[in-house]
């Protein structure tokens, strides 16, 4: 009787230790996959942020600045291009977020139009180029920054609380081993 208890025992610690490691795991993968998200919208940030710095440099005589915007507007492109992979796709279901993929995706309409804009900026002398950039082409990229400041901030909270998760879930699963042992 006391060997079944003691089996009885160890069952119940290894089912326990099952499923607090699931639950942990579980969200150590949402973590890994809000953290993915947050860093396409970190580098769709820094793209647009490079992407004014070209203009304003092309604005100011440098020839190259446009190529370079135009290549920023590129990749811009390319990494809202993965947002249903990253935002709808992901292994964890609490990661998926149709909100945000809608409005990543709404973007596009504004990156495509920085093609005219940007061809017309091309045909432009010299020295109206800077106003051109400054009523047209700045709106178009303070529109962009501002929705991914909002997006960043929206998924950075998330990161928050799936952290604030983890730290008590690993608590947890610290009691619980030490309740166990005693």
């Amino acid at each position: 009787m006391l060997v079944g208890a003691f089996v009885a025992m160890l069952a119940a610690i290894a089912a326990t230790s099952l499923f607090v490691n699931a639950r942990l795991t579980d969200s150590i993968y949402h973590s890994r996959e809000v953290v993915a998200q947050l860093k396409s919208l970190d580098d769709i940030k820094e793209d647009i942020e490079q992407g004014s710095a070209d203009l304003l440099a092309y604005t100011g005589g440098e020839a190259e600045g446009l190529a370079r915007f135009r290549g920023n507007i590129e990749e811009v492109a390319t990494e809202i291009g993965k947002a249903e992979e990253l935002f709808l796709k992901g292994q964890i279901e609490k990661a998926r977020d149709q909100g945000v993929f809608d409005t990543v995706t709404g973007l596009m309409p504004t990156v495509d139009g920085f093609d005219a804009m940007s061809q017309q900026l091309e045909q432009a002398a010299l020295e109206d180029r800077r106003d051109m950039a400054y009523t047209t082409v700045l709106p178009a990229i303070s529109h962009l920054r501002s929705t991914i400041d909002g997006l960043q901030d929206a998924v950075g909270g998330k990161k928050k609380i799936v952290e604030a998760q983890i730290s008590a879930q690993v608590l947890g699963s610290r009691a619980i081993q030490l309740a166990s042992t005693t």
